[in-house]
């Protein structure tokens, strides 16, 4: 994925690679370690939104078999922060929220870079390094049109050859985000609820399911009475920040299947985008 960064400064959270242009000139570029790079990767996907400091110890460090710890989640938060001010941010663009979290401020415009554009600007590019063709007159004859032809033509050939690699690359491009995007959203059995099987898009978070259960029961207080009968499942998805007591975006389907098949026959969607769970004390 491709962000970019007061319009100026792309990241690219493949590469690691942040770059700082004006125009089509690069003013400087800087390849971050992999575990910057995956901070500010989860603080812009977030954008405006508080990260919890569990959640990016958890993603950052925890998945690939790592102890994290506040002193260097905190020391890899400040190369970041002076990164981006060497590129021109303030260093106040990512907040702290005392022993909370993070937030990358609104005050910055934050954008992802779409396929589109990187084509777009690919074409442009593509146009500024193929300037048009400038015959020079030669005071001992005139240029001869054969070779002026057979100039056009090849340079004419290698623009097409180009735009067709260009073109291949950014359909690859767009083929891997939308893979890496969709590829982790088959269905997580994760517990019954009277006779309802209860899914999820991950298995990440099973110790946080009595909240789940509490989430269902404020959205659905009749779900005792919905899940008598065996064919009916729910799938939910809750944002991480609910299980810290933050507000956050909640996906709740109540589904209904034939009882000599796996074919659904209707869903009841609930989505609640500022969701505060309340836990009982």
């Amino acid at each position: 994925m491709k962000y970019r960064i007061a319009e100026k400064i792309v990241f690219d959270s493949e590469s690691d690679w942040i770059v700082y242009r004006d125009g089509d000139s690069v003013l400087m570029e800087k390849k971050l370690t992999r575990t910057a790079a995956q901070i500010l990767s989860i603080l812009l996907a977030s954008y405006g939104e508080l990260v919890e400091r569990d959640y990016l110890l958890s993603e950052v460090w925890e998945t690939r078999g790592h102890h994290g710890s506040n002193s260097s989640l905190n020391q890899y938060i400040s190369i970041l922060r002076k990164t981006l001010y060497e590129m021109g941010i303030p260093k106040d663009c990512i907040v702290s929220e005392p022993k909370k979290g993070f937030i990358f401020s609104r005050a910055v415009m934050v954008r992802e870079v779409l396929a589109q554009e990187l084509l777009q600007n690919s074409d442009d590019t593509l146009e500024e390094a193929l300037p048009p063709v400038v015959i020079q007159p030669d005071a001992a004859k005139s240029p001869s049109p054969n070779n002026f032809r057979a100039e056009h033509n090849f340079a004419v050939n290698i623009a097409l050859w180009l735009l067709v690699v260009i073109t291949m690359l950014a359909v690859f491009f767009e083929i891997n985000r939308t893979r890496s995007e969709t590829g982790n959203l088959q269905p997580v059995k994760l517990f019954n609820l009277k006779k309802c099987h209860v899914f999820s898009d991950t298995g990440k978070y099973t110790s946080y399911q009595p909240i789940m259960k509490e989430v269902i029961y404020s959205i659905h207080p009749d779900i005792d009475k919905q899940c008598s009968s065996e064919n009916m499942i729910l799938f939910i998805r809750v944002q991480p920040s609910i299980y810290f007591g933050h507000a956050g975006r909640v996906f709740l389907a109540l589904c209904a299947g034939k009882s000599d098949g796996d074919e659904l026959t209707y869903c009841e969607n609930n989505y609640r985008y500022n969701y505060l769970h309340h836990q009982e004390q």
